[in-house]
């Protein structure tokens, strides 16, 4: 849990390699840029990446996360929305 601590930079696609991850919590920090391709996260169950700066183009490869069930990522700069998997995804909770 990385919540609140004023981290700054982007997030680097290095964090993809992290297969084993299941909760990756970042909220309310001052990240910028694009969300990486998170695709080879297959175990990850909660992304919290809510209250940044993030840009770009909503990361449409996060409907191809399996395991997914809580996605936070409101209050970014983010273009689009969720794709409709996740939005159909039952006991899904979505905040964009």
């Amino acid at each position: 849990n990385l919540k609140g601590l004023s981290l700054t930079g982007t997030l680097p696609k290095e964090i993809a390699g992290l297969t084993a991850l299941k909760e990756f919590r970042l909220s309310m920090n001052k990240l910028t840029g694009h969300i990486p391709d998170l695709t080879p996260l297959k175990s990850l169950e909660i992304l919290h990446l809510d209250d940044n700066e993030f840009d770009g183009p909503f990361p449409d490869a996060l409907g191809a996360l399996p395991n997914l069930r809580e996605l936070l990522l409101n209050k970014n700069r983010l273009s689009g929305g969720p794709p409709q998997n996740l939005k159909e995804r039952k006991g899904m909770i979505l905040r964009t």
